[in-house]
């Protein structure tokens, strides 16, 4: 169940991690953590189509046993379906698998899936994030959300804040030459004034799972 997931996780640890999506080997779990970025992963549980990822459940055990110190999962939403089933479900289908983790991220930035595309009207999108900060929120999970100044903009309209998400961190994007993994870059956006992880570069330049993964840092 929930309690027993939370219980299990160990809490959000600084340094250097991953975010990916799909399966991994615990031997390329090992990988990143030789090379250091083993402090945290972050995998994906729920598709941008709006159904659970079956990878999710091996790829988290992967990382716990290939060392990882804390694990987290991201949901990708669809904003066409209801918010609090999408997590309902997530939520739901890690704790039938026994799944343990950390921290619940939002996705948020524009849907390739079919159907599931964001609404042209950014106000009606910025009170799906609401429903979707609210769902989470009932959970009693920590969670976060995940986004770019640009895709917050381009997504939920530069004047949308939604205060419960505000409450909760801010992992987001930004990748520059050569890689910086610090804050400095950090423009407020969305009603967030401090950020919590920063995703720096978009590949891990093949060395362990041929340039999969998202490479992440936090103080």
């Amino acid at each position: 169940n929930v309690a027993v997931a939370l219980a299990l996780a160990s809490g959000a640890r600084a340094g250097r991690g991953v975010d990916f999506a799909g399966n991994i080997t615990v031997a390329k779990a090992q990988c990143l953590v030789a090379h250091g970025y083993g402090d945290f992963g972050i995998v994906r549980a729920w598709h941008s189509y709006g159904a659970f990822d079956e990878d999710a459940p091996s790829a988290v055990a992967a990382l716990w046993s290939g060392g990882f110190a804390s694990v987290d999962v991201y949901l990708f939403p669809c904003p066409t379906k209801n918010a609090f089933t999408q997590v309902r479900e997530m939520v739901g289908n890690l704790s039938a698998r026994g799944v343990r983790y950390g921290n619940v991220w939002l996705d948020i930035e524009e849907d390739p899936s079919t159907g599931c595309g964001w609404s042209a009207n950014k106000s009606a999108n910025c009170e799906v994030m609401a429903l979707l900060a609210q769902a989470i929120n009932a959970t009693g999970i920590p969670w976060g959300t995940y986004a770019s100044t640009y895709e917050w903009t381009t997504v939920m309209g530069a004047a949308c804040v939604v205060p419960l998400a505000i409450q909760h961190r801010l992992w987001y994007p930004h990748y520059q030459k050569p890689a910086d993994p610090s804050f400095d870059d950090f423009v407020p956006f969305g009603g967030w004034t401090h950020p919590f992880t920063k995703q720096y570069a978009d590949t891990d330049g093949g060395v362990c799972i041929g340039g999969q993964a998202d490479l992440n840092w936090r103080p």
